[in-house]
């Protein structure tokens, strides 16, 4: 079970022990004995000396930011300052839970996409070098000037020879430091989607920005604090930057939907919407609307995205892997090997 399904199992149980009327020292006793695994174990021990010394349960949870982020604290602080901790535990975990479900629609879309550019990766590695080192000496025993293209692979087929095995290993070792600084590297550069993809990647942060700021408000939060958890858990960008300005303008009074209206690219159906949620004293229904809305239409063009990606991607590796055996069969044409 990865991290982020434990932590909403765990917010999910707790809230259901202490619905049914257990202290929350004894709820979390009752958790943690009914885990095995060492490393929770520890989490929650820690958090039960937390909580028997006296410390708000928010604060004890901000101990571990890896596994509960600002939103989950806050919720739980309001929930905690309102008396209604389970209450503030169903809106987190129910939070969570369409994060979850989110990111899994993508993965999901995604899947045969990457599966296509793996194979395509690997049959280019293994052509260029297990068969192209044969196609070396092949030519070199052949002796004589060769044009430029069979100089090339040959030259090529030399370098696969002596050194293919560390070039493996240093793709393979970046390739690791990419999957372990994943998520830093996406943060430091938002901007750099492509042009066509970049209105999708608008949908995917509203989408969030709304389901968050909708949870914090119905925990009882006000505007300002739910703005300021959720500018928090934003990654550095234009977007984080909008919304500080959002802040700025709702603490001086400023309504939220004409402040949200001024970042320029929500659009106009979420801008009258919040606008509408205010009138109505409906604010936290409203957002909470209107980012499974979103969610739905990024879902669709995720969707629609992967599958046109696919027959494009199939006939790149075609032409990329053909392109690459016309060129070795020609090379030892060339030298007399093969009758094409």
């Amino acid at each position: 079970m990865n991290t982020q399904q434990w932590v909403i199992d765990f917010l999910s149980d707790l809230g259901l022990l202490l619905e049914s009327g257990a202290e929350l020292d004894a709820a979390l006793v009752t958790l943690s004995s009914s885990t095995a695994n060492d490393e929770q174990q520890n989490l929650l021990g820690e958090l039960i000396a937390g909580v028997r010394a006296g410390g708000l349960f928010n604060q004890q949870l901000g101990r571990f930011p890896s596994h509960f982020d600002g939103v989950v604290c806050g919720m739980v602080a309001a929930g905690e300052a309102a008396g209604d901790l389970p209450t503030a535990l169903e809106l987190v975990t129910e939070q969570l839970s369409r994060a979850q479900e989110l990111r899994s629609k993508i993965i999901n879309a995604l899947i045969y996409p990457a599966i296509l550019c793996g194979v395509l990766l690997v049959s280019l590695l293994l052509i260029l070098l297990l068969i192209l080192p044969q196609l070396a000496a092949v030519v070199d025993s052949f002796g004589g000037s060769q044009s430029a293209l069979v100089n090339g692979l040959v030259g090529f087929g030399v370098f696969a020879d002596h050194w293919g095995m560390w070039f493996l290993a240093l793709t393979g070792f970046a390739g690791a430091l990419l999957w372990l600084f994943r998520h830093d590297i996406a943060d430091r550069i938002p901007s750099a989607w492509p042009s066509p993809l970049r209105p999708l990647r608008t949908k995917l942060e509203l989408a969030r920005l709304t389901g968050t700021l909708s949870s914090l408000l119905g925990a009882g939060l006000s505007q300002t604090a739910a703005l300021d958890i959720a500018c928090r858990g934003l990654p550095q960008g234009a977007r984080k930057e909008s919304l500080r300005l959002v802040i700025e303008r709702v603490q001086q009074g400023e309504r939220l939907s004409d402040a949200v209206q001024a970042m320029g690219d929500v659009g106009d159906l979420i801008a009258h919407g919040i606008r509408a949620g205010e009138q109505s004293g409906r604010l936290a229904d409203t957002l909470a609307r209107l980012s499974k809305r979103l969610e739905r239409e990024f879902t669709v063009a995720a969707e629609r995205l992967a599958a046109v990606a696919q027959p494009v991607l199939i006939i790149v590796m075609g032409l990329a892997i053909g392109s690459v055996v016309l060129i070795v069969f020609s090379a030892l044409q060339s030298v007399g090997q093969f009758d094409l």
